[in-house]
């Protein structure tokens, strides 16, 4: 089941449960490396721990997915298909909060270093898909790049400066009192060449 991807993300699994198989997907680990958090058949978010004891359900399976851990560890960020929004919940299954409502299609969220903000990929309201920063109490939705950038991934660094790709290449913003500076960054390959074009 535990197979490191190169993004850090676990890769997909299908483990047999009985006479079923289950498709395990988007696997993340907590912060101290002790557990982790994955989605169930495109339906739940469950959390196992690293050994594979202790395996589970914290979210209700009304289509939950991608699932972000909070630097803490208590807590677990994340989408939801059925119930469009952004949601957090304690990493045990209790306390289930509403970050916004007002977004869709969200994806690849990523907690701030201090757990305050998370960003993500997604849609509010009538709005293009972007890439977004909201405080976790739902506060401060500020979008960072412009709608006409097709966002792919997004990290955000343990110095708070936000990477991401796009279908123009890897860049990275650095965030300063609400405000943002977009850098392109060149990357090569192993051979030398460069490969953002």
């Amino acid at each position: 089941f535990v197979e490191d991807g190169l993004d850090g993300r676990l890769q997909f699994a299908v483990v047999q449960q009985g006479a079923f198989e289950e498709q395990h997907t988007q696997g993340v680990w907590s912060p101290d490396a002790e557990q982790i958090a994955y989605v169930v058949d495109d339906l739940a978010i469950e959390v196992v721990n690293a050994d594979g004891s202790d395996r589970r359900r914290v979210t209700l399976g009304e289509g939950e997915h991608s699932p972000a851990w909070s630097p803490d560890r208590m807590t677990i960020a994340f989408a939801s298909n059925t119930s469009d929004g952004i949601f957090i919940i304690d990493a045990d299954g209790e306390n289930l909060r509403t970050v916004r409502k007002d977004v869709t299609d969200a994806r690849a969220l990523t907690f701030s270093p201090g757990g305050d903000e998370l960003a993500f990929i997604g849609k509010v309201g009538d709005e293009v898909e972007r890439l977004y920063v909201v405080r976790v109490d739902g506060d401060t939705l500020r979008p960072l790049l412009p709608g006409d950038l097709v966002v792919r991934d997004v990290a955000w660094a343990a110095d708070g400066t936000i990477a991401y790709t796009t279908t123009n290449g890897l860049y990275v913003t650095i965030l300063d009192n609400e405000e943002s500076t977009q850098i392109e960054l060149e990357v090569y390959s192993p051979a030398g060449l460069d490969i953002n074009n």
